[in-house]
């Protein structure tokens, strides 16, 4: 997720034109005419790719599993879970489609889940399950190249309601999440680990599982997100809506093997942001495999591995991201 405000665009020049001067006056020395060119082009294309950048949506497509994302647990259960998110990019690509080469920018998210499906408690027909996901980072999850690192307290997730239905092969989940500004953030630091606002995301999912002792699995999931102000500078990200789909099977027992997919794009545009900034709706979808493991030897235990290669990004970043997952319910 991307911070972008007047200070952080102007510092953000200063600092790319910094290092353009040091490499500059070396270059010179050294290279002839067109190589110094291609040199400068190559830095004002990443200044203007960091510049252009707008703030992102506060969820990020491959920091949870998919393949059984609509089964709640059974009431009674405790859920534990953590989860380290990879994220790696070295390229923007503008609202036009045109690529640039960026530093590379790799972030790591701690997220550590807590929850608690309520025994005896029933609303709508379905099953009750609160959470609450504490987040360490060292950045936010899509920041602009050149972002500083630094692993301290991220925003805070709050899962007051979740619902889960259960209908012989079908399942369902829907569930309200609040995201609380805990992370740091000060209007143009290089080093936020949060977004300075508040923001809701509504999700909605739908698993079909086999009732047979290997079955296919799949799920379809949409996610949308609503932002508030953020603090200090009145920029309103524009609303997002995530369509995620997954599909594997149980290979052997204990074993899932899927392929899983996102697609996520504002439906809003961005306010409020400085003059300069391309507010146009950005957009990126991502498809990689997820595998997970429920060792026989230690029942209520999984071990969950996906990976999200990303593509067709506008007015974004592009890269890759990874998830290793360790649960235990009892």
């Amino acid at each position: 997720m991307v911070e972008i405000c007047p200070s952080f665009i102007e510092r953000s020049r200063l600092r790319f034109a910094k290092r353009a001067s040091e490499r500059l006056g070396k270059a010179r020395s050294t290279i002839g005419l067109r190589e110094w060119l291609t040199l400068l082009v190559g830095l004002l294309s990443v200044s203007t790719a960091a510049a252009q950048t707008p703030i992102t949506g506060s969820y990020a497509t491959y920091s949870v599993t998919t393949l059984r994302a609509g089964i709640a647990p059974p009431p009674g259960t405790v859920v534990l879970e953590n989860g380290s998110v990879f994220y790696s990019s070295d390229k923007f690509v503008d609202s036009s489609g045109n690529t640039f080469e960026t530093p590379t920018t790799n972030v790591y998210v701690n997220r550590t889940t807590i929850g608690y499906v309520v025994p005896g408690l029933e609303i709508l027909g379905a099953d009750f399950f609160p959470a609450v996901f504490p987040i360490l980072s060292d950045q936010v999850i899509r920041p602009v190249p050149g972002s500083e690192r630094e692993l301290q307290l991220g925003d805070i997730i709050v899962q007051p309601v979740a619902l889960g239905w259960h209908a012989g092969v079908w399942h369902a989940l829907a569930s309200y999440n609040l995201f609380i500004p805990t992370g740091r953030f000060e209007a143009g630091a290089s080093n936020n680990t949060g977004k300075g606002l508040y923001s809701h995301m509504l999700s909605g999912a739908v698993t079909w599982l086999q009732e047979v002792q290997f079955p296919w699995i799949a799920t379809a999931q949409v996610r949308y997100e609503i932002y508030g102000r953020q603090k200090t500078t009145d920029i309103r990200p524009g609303q997002v809506m995530t369509i995620e789909l997954a599909g594997g099977k149980e290979l052997l027992e204990g074993l899932d093997l899927a392929i899983s997919g996102a697609l996520s794009f504002q439906t809003t545009e961005e306010s409020g942001s400085p003059p300069g900034t391309d507010t146009s709706k950005y957009r990126y979808a991502g498809l990689g495999p997820e595998v997970h493991w429920r060792p026989a030897s230690l029942p209520g235990a999984q071990v969950s591995l996906r990976a999200y290669f990303e593509f067709g990004a506008r007015n974004t970043s592009q890269g890759m991201g990874a998830l290793i997952s360790l649960m235990y319910a009892f």
